[in-house]
């Protein structure tokens, strides 16, 4: 074949591509790199075998890659990796002033947020971009408004190019997990922070396929195995308790989607990838100043707990509202004990919040855990329904330690 039909045979491959695979090359070639990795051509989309052999891979394809080009506000791959343009009542041209070696950049409004600009793209609620985000070393989001920059250590934009902005955000305070864990010593505290973190954004995004819920999230996991060890359906070991007391974020609007099972098993009903949508977890987290919001959500997605004698005793947050049923059997296991102050309001009908505990033994006068029914399927098994919170201590006075199995 002539020099001359392989260069035409090239470019009619080329135009075939949908434009934001051909944006990818042109960059690519543009900054002299050599080789270019689209999951949906490097991926053999019919093949099985192909598929389960990369995608145990893919974290190594993103962590080691040069940079990591984000075609944030396409909805498809003809979108391109382009930046929108603005509403002319949103353009902001700079004035630039060169001072010696210093540049002065002036605006005529505000310029436009980082992480505001990056959120506003389809992109951002695709389940399988999250890990492509955080193992990547670097990465270009050509988003709806602006072209962003991101490293390991600094965001910038084409408005504030020169701008260093940090990217971890303050981690927050949770609940230690045991004794041998402290706040001086927060290594494992700031892990499970950013597992806990990554595992709430996550489970917003959508998939596709359902059955890729753990798939898509597993380069990442097995990248941090070595800092946070066995990892199991979601969950890593060297979190437990905590990691079992996660809740489901219940719909506030009609447009909103409750929370459901998937069509098919997926994962046992102890992990937050057992249910199709948001969850949190706020229940290890701890606040200094408890939000409104917080105390919403006990009156609009929790039910209360009563004993014979019709006394208030605990709340459940359901993980899907159709499994609990008026009647229902309810059983109550008990995980750990339930902090005094926590992000989320207590009821002041389960506790007086307006008194101090008198001591220590009375700041744990209630307990967290997880609200189980027998299940049907697996004979003498269990399996969750719910996360209970504030259950008192005293329910649990007259019952005997057994060993259960979940399913």
């Amino acid at each position: 074949m002539s020099s001359n039909l392989k260069e035409r045979t090239r470019e009619i491959l080329f135009a075939s591509l949908p434009l934001t695979f051909r944006d990818a090359v042109k960059i690519t070639r543009h900054l002299k790199v050599r080789y270019l990795w689209i999951d949906s051509l490097c991926i053999i989309q019919d093949s099985p075998e192909d598929w389960e052999e990369e995608i145990a891979i893919m974290g190594q394809v993103y962590a080691r890659s040069l940079i990591t080009l984000t075609a944030s506000m396409s909805r498809n791959s003809d979108g391109g990796c382009r930046v929108g343009k603005r509403p002319a009542a949103e353009n902001n041209q700079p004035l630039d002033i060169l001072k010696g070696s210093k540049r002065i950049r002036i605006f005529e409004n505000t310029p436009l947020d980082w992480n505001n600009a990056w959120n506003r793209g389809p992109l951002r609620k695709r389940a399988w971009t999250l890990q492509e985000r955080q193992l990547s070393t670097r990465s270009l989001h050509f988003s709806e408004t602006l072209l962003l920059w991101e490293c390991k250590t600094s965001k910038a934009s084409s408005e504030l190019p020169w701008m260093q902005m940090r990217i971890e955000d303050p981690p927050s305070l949770l609940m230690l997990n045991d004794a041998a864990e402290n706040i001086e010593n927060s290594g494992s505290l700031s892990m499970r922070d950013h597992w806990f973190s990554i595992v709430e954004d996550y489970s917003q995004r959508s998939l596709t396929y359902e059955a890729d819920k753990l798939p898509a999230l597993s380069g990442l996991a097995q990248a941090l195995t070595q800092s946070h060890g066995t990892y199991f359906a979601g969950l890593f070991r060297m979190d437990l308790p905590s990691a079992l007391l996660w809740r489901s974020k219940i719909a506030q609007s009609p447009h909103e989607l409750q929370p459901r099972r998937p069509c098919h098993y997926r994962a046992p009903s102890w992990s937050w990838a057992a249910v199709e949508g948001a969850i949190v977890y706020d229940s290890q987290r701890l606040d200094e100043a408890v939000s409104e919001e917080g105390s919403m959500s006990f009156y609009e997605g929790s039910r209360a707990l009563s004993n014979r004698e019709s006394e208030r005793v605990g709340v459940i947050y359901p993980d899907v509202l159709s499994e609990l049923q008026g009647g229902q059997i309810i059983f109550c296991m008990e995980v750990r004990k339930e902090r005094y102050w926590s992000k989320v309001l207590m009821p002041s009908t389960i506790y007086d919040r307006n008194s101090e505990p008198k001591d220590e033994e009375d700041s744990r006068a209630t307990v967290m855990g997880l609200a189980l029914v027998k299940d049907d399927e697996h004979t003498g098994g269990y399996k969750r329904v719910g996360l209970v919170r504030w259950m008192k201590r005293s329910c649990f006075s007259d019952v005997e330690a057994c060993e259960i199995t979940i399913y």
